[in-house]
């Protein structure tokens, strides 16, 4: 078990990670008997990793039937198919028959990409998925998770079962559509590094699981410090960018300044004065020649009033 909303499922000798409803065998709420038979059928056969007959139904006519029924949490057959591990035809094929079948969310705010990245899908059926709707990636569920986190935990399992799965290249791909994943948190405050880090504090240290756990650790901060160098560089051509701005507003102020106008009154001091007067004033020395009173001068004509020097 992973937690009290979560159970594990014994499928073909592999656990599958699953909601509670996600085990279901058939809709026991669908509400029109016709086809019901049928329905369960689909379900069962996805289920039962029944590919051969369940081919057949999807070239049926009745196939964009069968592809809108959900159990009663609406659970997509799409997603079901997802989680165990349906050849990539069956996944091209449902997404043939309706195109909006990768968009629905179940009554957990799970997506087809959420419940294929938590059971281990093949990378083949993520491709297909982020190909068709690329927005996918950063989609939520009602824990706030990303498929990223469910990605995260499915390889922390396969790492406690010592088996070898396609989670790291999935991991790989999200996090290159979307970089900022690699710190994104859910409601717990838990980003993907961080569900790792749960996980290593239940293994012994220096086994194989824990070893596992910790390459895992090491391979998704690896993707975090190439993100922030990245975002690294970016915010350098920024300031780079707005340093050079800056440089050439300063050059303009230099080459064009503000100088007063002659004959301009300067309204502070109530008289008038100009550059002229200023600069007839240095040339011409004061009566008792002291130099401070020259300066005094200057500096009257300019501002207008001893009081403003």
């Amino acid at each position: 078990r992973n937690n009290n909303d979560e159970e594990d499922i014994l499928v073909n000798n592999t656990f599958l990670i699953f909601k509670p409803n996600a085990c279901r065998k058939m809709d026991d709420n669908i509400n029109s008997s016709t086809g019901r038979d049928q329905i369960s059928h689909v379900f069962q056969l996805v289920h039962d990793c029944n590919w051969k007959k369940l081919r057949k139904c999807l070239k049926s006519p009745r196939a964009y039937a069968l592809c809108q029924q959900k159990d009663w949490s609406n659970l997509t057959c799409l997603a079901l198919a997802l989680a165990f591990g349906a050849p990539l035809d069956i996944i091209e094929k449902m997404l043939k028959v309706d195109p909006t079948l990768s968009s629905v969310s179940d009554n957990f705010g799970a997506t087809a990409l959420h419940v294929a990245c938590l059971n281990g899908a093949s990378i083949e059926s993520i491709d297909l998925l982020l190909k068709k709707q690329p927005d996918l990636v950063n989609e939520l569920d009602c824990d706030k998770r990303t498929a990223l986190h469910h990605a995260v935990e499915c390889a922390c399992g396969s790492a406690e079962r010592g088996e070898d799965d396609d989670s790291l290249d999935v991991i790989h791909k999200l996090c290159k559509l979307s970089p900022e994943l690699i710190n994104f948190q859910d409601k717990d405050g838990d980003c993907a590094m961080d569900l790792v880090q749960i996980t290593m504090c239940d293994a012994e240290v220096g086994s194989e699981h824990y070893e596992r756990l910790y390459q895992l650790h090491r391979f998704l901060r690896d993707i975090s410090i190439r993100c922030y160098r990245k975002k690294k560089k970016a915010w350098e051509a920024e300031g780079d960018a707005l340093r050079e701005e800056i440089q050439q507003r300063m050059k303009g102020a230099l080459l064009f300044p503000e100088l007063p106008l002659v004959g301009s009154t300067n309204s502070r001091a109530g008289n008038t004065s100009t550059s002229e007067e200023t600069f007839s004033s240095l040339r011409t020395p004061h009566s008792d020649g002291n130099a401070s009173a020259l300066m005094n001068v200057s500096f009257t004509n300019i501002h207008g009033g001893k009081n403003n020097h």
